[in-house]
């Protein structure tokens, strides 16, 4: 299934791509040398303000919370960026990596048991902490808290 499943994503591509050179060939060249010409795509994208990528692209803005990405894949050295030069050694970085897994683990296992709550709800809505039975709830949300962050109170 696997190699049919491969073939038939390559013969759709192929398929796409001859819809478009046939469409493409319908438009006036001018028309379409303008269009990509207002692309822009011989200017650089910036990632952030002032970390310029490489050109060739369109930049699209998105809500932070639309992708989440916990680790930054974009590894940034000072310096010059001479290929003669060695890459820089990651000996703090390892450590801030095995810091930052910690911490990410611990936000996981707290989100996951968050939602896993709000489920088991059932959406009555609210909050536990504004209703009158807080003594016990209370006592048992720290209780999860420091069974999340292993740190007692």
């Amino acid at each position: 299934y696997v190699y049919i499943y491969q073939d038939m994503v390559g013969f759709a591509r192929l398929n796409r791509a001859q819809k478009i050179v046939e469409a493409l060939s319908n438009f006036n060249r001018r028309h379409f040398s303008n269009f990509v010409a207002s692309l822009g795509f011989d200017q650089p994208v910036e990632f952030n303000q002032g970390d310029v990528g490489v050109a060739g692209g369109l930049q699209l803005t998105e809500p932070a919370g639309a992708h989440v990405v916990l680790q930054d894949s974009i590894l940034r050295f000072g310096g010059s960026c001479s290929a003669e030069l060695e890459w820089p050694e990651e000996t703090k970085r390892s450590e801030d990596k095995d810091q930052l897994g910690k911490v990410e683990s611990l936000a996981k296992k707290l989100l996951r048991r968050v939602t896993q709550e709000a489920k088991t709800r059932g959406g009555r809505g609210g909050s536990h902490l504004g209703s009158g039975r807080q003594g016990s709830k209370e006592a048992s949300s720290s209780h999860h808290a420091s069974e999340v962050s292993g740190v007692e109170d």
